[in-house]
């Protein structure tokens, strides 16, 4: 792993995330400077170290010598993914909303504690 120290944090324009792959390789390399993604990338390598290579740390060294910057990783290629968001009609948009809340009043049902004769508290 190479960690490059630099003099200045980066800006929130600067804070990118990039992930190339190529069809010759079945890995691909993510780096990032978003400070969430940077913390997951982290986190998984950490959990996956046979899958996760971390290639390069990215520190702050004006600021804050352990300030983690920026990370690139090595990630199985089919771990990517694109995701757009679902369509929803204003019809399906209230029908989700009185879903969730019967099921927040019916889960409130299911919390009201009575004692019971013998003074033991139940769920009904």
């Amino acid at each position: 792993m190479k960690v490059i120290e630099h003099k200045a944090r980066y800006i929130a324009e600067e804070r990118e995330t990039v992930i190339r792959y190529s069809d010759d390789d079945d890995m691909a390399v993510v780096e990032t400077f978003n400070r969430a993604k940077i913390s997951s990338m982290e986190k998984l390598a950490e959990a996956k170290p046979d899958d996760v290579e971390v290639i390069r740390k990215y520190y702050c060294t004006a600021e804050e010598p352990e300030l983690l910057d920026g990370i690139t990783v090595k990630i199985p290629k089919k771990w990517v993914h694109v995701r757009p968001t679902k369509a929803v009609t204003e019809a399906q948009r209230e029908a989700s909303k009185r879903n969730m809340a019967k099921m927040r009043f019916n889960s409130q049902e299911a919390v009201n504690i009575t004692e019971t004769s013998d003074s033991v508290a139940k769920v009904i």
